[in-house]
Order: structure tokens, then sequence, then C-alpha cells
């Protein structure tokens, strides 16, 4: 048999042209192409390529109804003609974060990886339009490169030139749009259903795009491939960045290790200075000419290295506080330091988070000084006057800090020269004006972060000198300083900050907490919110149980690691999977974390809410769930002796009268010429 010759053809009995890496055929369709020297296992009986052939057949179909619907994508890219209000985005009727499939991580194919097609140059032309004027400023609104810095020239011609980063972007695109509606009317729905499935389907193509070009760097080596290897770490970044920002998995902290590991190999061959490693050699050694004019700014390659290190530094610290250990990246904290350069540093965390560095670095030591107060205590060698003495300078760091920024915000600062192009900008009141985002209008967002590192820095010292009410006292000074937050898109940047707050937070200011989750609108929905409240209210659940939270990382760290398991979930070999016995039908789970672990299946959960919201009363067991991610994320669960169905992509619920035991449901779904059309259901 020619192994040349794709399966997917095979399994058509379709004539197949043999190009590679995709055959025409299957890419004319748009469909999966497999190419194996071995045949694939759903072709070892005549009944898995039944079922296969069934897939493929509604593969096609959807295919079909993508490209009918990007016509449809692309008018409503070309109709949104002003920068719409976001403190004032409404969720859209029948548009809900229960309506995200389980796990919106696509999961790569254990087939050999081929590299994706670019998509048509007018639709990819208008998906990057609509995501640089409307998109990307909502998920990094502090991001405003002034054009002799070369402005935001790196992204558009990153998205050009790599295929994996514009699928990113679609994906993206795609799924800020179904959360968000650009518009509410007829055809709101069909909309929305299309753009989930461009979302999946271009999900898909960014992760084969990664593999790709992982495993055409490990064939040449980081040190011959530099633009290359940043190019890798922007695709790693843009999909951590979508993890943390919009829709969390449970694998973020695979992906953040991923992405550290091959960006202390980028340092390690490319950013050598004698001994020490550096970024700024990194970025030096990727200069070429840019333009006539900017000598300050940065070429595509250097800003798509500066802007994505910024946002793996900034990811390095605030997991240290989660993880309970050193920031990985900590000997890079050193070029983030302002003070030691006279001229502004190219990695600034103030650009992509509205926070000055400092603050930033503060955190870090903090989270050093919680590691070592731990360790200390562990082999009995802790002494109070020691953790009082550094946590006191680190204390002082901070007040220091928050002197200066208030003495800044009461002086008028009318000496800097304002450039004629920005000037005009401003007056304009062009939303990519200098003056937005301006460092003087970010101090609010500064004044939080300090805010909430010094109850940080308390509860690290709280079994020692500090009392309850010193702790109450510093997140009175939060929820205050949330007061002076203006901008929707600007809160969903100070997650930590509301973390912080809510844990530490009395009885008495929960209801403050409250009314600050609230001020999110809309912006609830995205994935560092909701993680955000569902932290709150378990930590909240814990301390009305009786038990004591002053440790920061047992209360952030995800919930199915720390939180006692329920009786829903079980170990398996280092695994966590759903407490039955029953094995899942063919093509489903019983991972946890793959079914959306405690985000979907908690006692705060989406279906938890879901079937309050019907009137069931218990509590939800999950069973299994649909692995695919083409549109079709069914799951099962019980709930008080009952077995339910719940669509993620519907938002619906439904009832399984016949059968009635798991093992015979899972049968049904198992059998052929049965199926999910097998069983009795009623539509809740």
């Amino acid at each position: 048999m020619k192994t040349s010759i794709c399966w997917t053809c095979r399994l058509r009995h379709k004539k197949c042209d043999e190009t590679l890496p995709i055959c025409g055929a299957c890419a004319a369709l748009e469909i999966d192409c497999h190419y194996s020297p071995r045949k694939p296992q759903w072709l070892q009986t005549e009944e898995r390529r039944l079922e296969a052939l069934a897939r493929l057949k509604a593969q096609v179909k959807r295919s079909a109804k993508r490209r009918r619907g990007i016509s449809q994508m692309r008018s409503i890219a070309n109709d949104i003609d002003s920068s719409p209000d976001l403190s004032t985005f409404e969720p859209c009727p029948g548009t809900s974060q229960d309506s995200l499939t389980q796990e919106t991580m696509v999961k790569p194919s254990s087939e050999p990886v081929t590299p994706p097609t670019i998509t048509p140059t007018t639709d990819r032309a208008a998906y990057i339009s609509v995501y640089m004027d409307y998109i990307f400023p909502i998920l990094f609104p502090f991001y405003r490169p002034y054009v002799t810095q070369g402005g935001r020239v790196w992204l558009l011609s990153l998205a050009m030139n790599n295929a994996g980063f514009m699928s990113s972007i679609t994906s993206i695109f795609s799924l800020v749009l179904w959360l968000v509606p650009a518009h509410v009317g007829p055809g709101q729905a069909d909309c929305a259903s299309q753009t989930l499935e461009d979302f999946h389907a271009q999900a898909s193509v960014a992760l084969g795009s990664m593999q790709h070009d992982l495993q055409h760097l490990h064939q040449r080596g980081i040190e011959n491939c530099l633009t290359d290897s940043v190019y890798l770490l922007a695709n790693m970044m843009q999909q951590l960045s979508f993890e943390l920002i919009i829709a969390p998995s449970g694998n973020w902290q695979t992906h953040l290790d991923a992405a550290t590991n091959l960006f202390e190999q980028i340092l390690e061959h490319h950013g050598r200075d004698g001994p020490t490693r550096q970024l700024s050699t990194v970025i030096s050694n990727l200069s070429r000419h840019s333009w006539p004019g900017a000598v300050n700014a940065l070429n595509a390659e250097q800003g798509t290295f500066s802007f994505f290190s910024s946002i793996l530094l900034f990811a390095d610290i605030i997991s240290s506080t989660v993880l309970d250990q050193p920031a990985k990246l900590l000997e890079y904290h050193c070029e983030l330091q302002q003070s030691n350069s006279r001229q502004k540093p190219h990695i600034a965390l103030e650009e992509i988070t509205g926070c000055h560095n400092w603050v930033l670095l503060a955190i870090s030591d903090i989270s050093n000084l919680f590691r070592w107060k731990k360790d200390q205590i562990a082999s009995g060698k802790l002494l109070e006057d020691e953790l009082i003495y550094r946590a006191t300078s680190l204390e002082r760091i901070l007040n220091n800090g928050l002197d200066t920024l208030d003495q800044h915000g009461n002086t008028k600062n009318n000496s800097r020269h304002i450039p004629p192009l920005e000037l005009l900008l401003n007056q304009s009141g062009s939303p990519f004006s200098y003056s937005k985002g301006a460092p003087d209008n970010r101090s609010p967002l500064t004044r939080t972060w300090i805010y909430a590192a010094r109850t940080y820095l308390l509860s690290v010292k709280v079994d020692t000198i500090t009392e309850s009410s010193e702790l109450e006292i510093s997140v009175k000074q939060i929820i205050q300083s949330f007061g002076a937050i203006t901008s929707s898109p600007w809160l969903r940047w100070l997650a930590w900050p509301l973390c912080v707050a809510g844990i530490y937070a009395s009885k008495a200011q929960r209801s403050a907490i409250c009314e600050i989750m609230d001020l999110a609108g809309c912006f609830n929905v995205f994935g560092t919110m909701e993680a955000a409240f569902y932290i709150i209210k378990k930590t909240w659940q814990k301390q009305d149980a009786g038990e004591r939270c002053l440790d920061l990382s047992t209360c952030l760290i995800p919930s199915t690691s720390v939180f006692n398991m329920s009786d829903n979930v079980k170990e398996v070999n280092g695994t966590l999977v759903t407490n039955t016995d029953v094995t899942p039908p063919n093509d489903w789970t019983n991972n946890y974390e793959d079914m959306g672990g405690d985000m979907q299946w908690g006692e705060f959960g989406d279906v938890a809410d879901l079937a309050k919201g019907y009137g069931l009363d218990g509590t939800v067991k999950p069973l299994f769930a649909m692995q695919s991610y083409t549109g079709e994320a069914i799951s099962l669960f019980e709930l008080s002796g009952n077995h339910y169905l719940y669509n993620a992509i519907e938002g619906s619920l439904y009832q399984i009268h016949q059968p009635s035991d798991l093992q015979t449901i899972v049968s049904t779904i198992d059998d052929p010429d049965k199926g999910l059309t097998g069983l009795d259901i009623e539509a809740l």
C-alpha cells in the first residue's frame, strides 16, 4: 500500500493527488488530511470505519457552512465603523459563559503534524484589521507605542507572515465576538454559532502550526534560528495569553513552562553578553534597518520579542505567587529596573499591565520571602527578627513608591514636549493617541497594585506581629483604590489585586468586593475575572466553615489541586478522573481537567449554576464529556439520581428518562445504530 496516499481520501474512496503536506482534495474541502505509514485505528474495524466516515461527512458539512459564513463575518468586520464604548457593553441575550465548551484548549492530534494553510488574502486582511482595531485594544488597553517607537507594525507583520499566529488571531477574534457580540439583532444567533465554529477550526490550526514550527526548530537548532525561535515564542505566548486572559484551562502551567524553557534557550544562544544573559542583547541581535527617522523604533522581530517577553515575565511573576516558588526568570528582573539606565528599557511591563515595573518586582520579592519563611519553618530555623527585617525593607519600598506616586499625582507635568503628531492625535480624540494610555492616567492602577502588594506582605507577617485588623485596613485601601478605576477593560488586568482583596476581606467587606465584581460588567465572561470570582467565592466558603485562609498561594492555586477533592473526583495514575467505575463511551473522556475541572463542575461552576437556574436541587456529579472539539460539546452528569446531558454550545440541558442506569446509557451511545438519538431525553 502506498503510504503517500492520505487515509482520508482512502476512507472517502477518492483519488488522491498525493500533494504534501495536505492533498488537494482535503484542502479543497478544508478537512483533516491524514498521512501515516500505518493504518489509523479508526480504519482497523468496519464499525470504526463507519463511525469515522460519519464524522468525516459531518466535518465536510461544517466546513462548507464555515466557508459560507466567512462572507458574513467579513461583512460584520467591515460594518464596524466606530470604536465601541467598552464601559457600556452588555452581554447579548442568550449568550453566556455557560455556552462555552468545557475547555477551549484544543488538543493536538496523534497523527503527523502538517503545516497550516493561510486563509485567503481578503479574509486575512479583514480579520487582521478588526483584531488590531477592536479586539487587541480590549485585550491590551495600555499598549499604545508611539509611532517613533515602531507602533504596532510588528503585530501586522507577524500576522501577515506567520500562518500559526494568523490562525490564533482568527480564533481569538471569533471567541471574543462570540462572548461580546458586535451586533444584536436578526441573525445574531446564527452568527454566534458560526463564530464559535471558526474559533475551534482556527485554534486547531494554530496548535498544529506550533507543533510544526517546534519540529522545524528541533531539526535546525535554536542557535541557528533566532527569528523563527522568536516567532514560535510569540505563538506560544499568544496561546498562553488566550488562556490567561480569555478562557483559562488546566494546562496553563504546562504551557507557561514550555514558553519559559524556549525563552531561556533563546537567551542562552542569542542573549549572551559575557557571563550574563541579557534581554537587550537579544533585541540587539534582532536589529536591522527599520525606517528613516525612527532611531528608537523597534522592527517587527524586536517588537514581537519585546511584547511577548513582557507578557511572559509578568505571567512568571504572578505564577510565583500561585505556585509558591520563586519566579523562574528572576535573573532578568534587573533589566526591568528603570533606575539602572537613563534610557527606557525595551521590556516595560507597564505597557502591558498598566502597573509600574517596580511594583511587580516587589511582588516577586514578597513571593520569595514567603517561600523562605516556609522553608525556615520546615527546618525549625525561623527567626522572627530576620523575617520582620526582610519584610520591613520590602514595606519601605512599597511605601516610598506610594509617596512618590502621590507627589507625582499632585504635580502637573507641563514641561514635557509634545510632538506635533501626538498633539494632533490628542486633540482629535483618537483612540490611538498616546494620552489615552499615558503613564499619568495609569496611576490608579499602580496604586491598586501597591495596596494589594502591601496586603500580600502583611499576610506573610501575620503569624508574628500583624493582627487581623491590619489586614482589614489594608483591604479597605484596596477597595477604595478600585473606586478610581473607571474603565471596564482596566479591571480585567486587576484580577490579582481583586483576589488578594477578596481572600483577606472581612465578612463586613464582602459586599464591597461583590460591588467591584459587578463593575466588571460584560468583562466577567473573560477568563481572568471569572477565575477571580470563583477563587474568592471558594475562599469565603472555606472561611465560613471555620478555616483560616492566610496562605495566598493555597487560595490562588487551581482548585482541583488545593481544595479537598469531593466524591466526584478520584486520582488514577496521577490523573484526576470522574469517580465512576463505568468506562466512558468511545470518543468520550472522564479526565476531570479535560472536562473543565472545578470551573465547570465545582460547587460554583458553570453547570451547577445552570442546574440551579433550572430549579434542580442537589450536587452535580460529572461523568463524561465528548472529546470532540468540532462544536459538539456534550457532557453527561448525574444529579439527585437522574442523568442529564449538557450541550455547552447551546447552553441547554436535557434529562435522560431511559435508560436509567449509567452502563446502559453508555452502551446505547456506543451502539452505532442508536448513539445519542437512542436515548429517551427531554429538553428542560
